[in-house]
């Protein structure tokens, strides 16, 4: 098994409203943190893939984990070196 299988089950839970529809971000949050920015990009494709079912449900109550996240990505990153995925970021 992979983080990608248990990030989409903790996904599930939290449409289900099994845990806080928070919980699979602030994962994310926290995989972010300890990744480079080559296992960030791979974290940013996964959330990319997954856009339209992440934001379906419970909006309101991921979005402030979701954008602490960017702005903390959008630090690490060099917009002179990493503009393409800074773009992506923004967006």
């Amino acid at each position: 098994m992979n983080i990608w299988d248990l990030l989409d089950i903790v996904s599930i839970l939290s449409d289900d409203e099994l845990c806080d529809p928070a919980l699979g971000f602030w994962l994310v949050e926290e995989l972010l943190d300890s990744q480079t920015i080559a296992g960030c990009r791979k974290v940013f494709d996964y959330l990319e893939s997954r856009r339209e079912r992440i934001t379906a449900k419970h909006f309101k109550q991921k979005e402030l984990v979701i954008l602490r996240s960017c702005k903390e990505l959008l630090r690490r990153l060099s917009r002179a070196e990493d503009t393409a995925f800074c773009g992506r970021v923004y967006v």
